[in-house]
């Protein structure tokens, strides 16, 4: 009997190939799930520091930045408001305001954007600069 030649790929041959296949992408899998997860967290940063900064350039507009401190809010829609009772499901704010250094003609304005309280894994946001009036 002479020897045939034959090709092709056996059985074996795939299933360790499927084999190989699923231990190298169970890593990329779970690699791109934590990308995701920090794209999405990021994108939810950014969103605070968006609110923090557009309420710290309103601030900085007013004749007296004083009349802010204590004032407390809440942000939906792309601006934040004042509230006098925020609701739990948006990110709130504080601002204080204070005389820098002791003169009077400075004032450092600190405005802190809180996470909703349904995101507690979040930080808040906290911005400070000091205007001259």
């Amino acid at each position: 009997m002479t020897g045939r030649n034959q090709s092709g790929v056996t059985l074996v041959e795939i299933l360790a190939v499927i084999a190989v296949l699923g231990i190298v992408s169970v890593p990329l899998f779970a690699a791109f799930t934590d990308a995701y997860q920090r794209t999405i967290q990021q994108g939810n940063e950014t969103q605070l520091l968006h609110y923090a900064a557009s309420l710290m350039e309103e601030l900085k507009t007013r004749a007296d930045p004083s009349s802010a401190d204590g004032e407390t809010g809440e942000c939906r829609d792309g601006a934040c408001r004042p509230a006098p009772h925020p609701s739990d499901d948006v990110p709130t704010y504080e601002v204080d305001v204070s005389t820098y250094n002791g003169n009077a003609h400075l004032y450092e304005i600190a405005v802190q954007v809180f996470p909703a309280a349904t995101d507690a894994r979040r930080l808040p946001v906290r911005l400070v600069t000091v205007v001259r009036r």
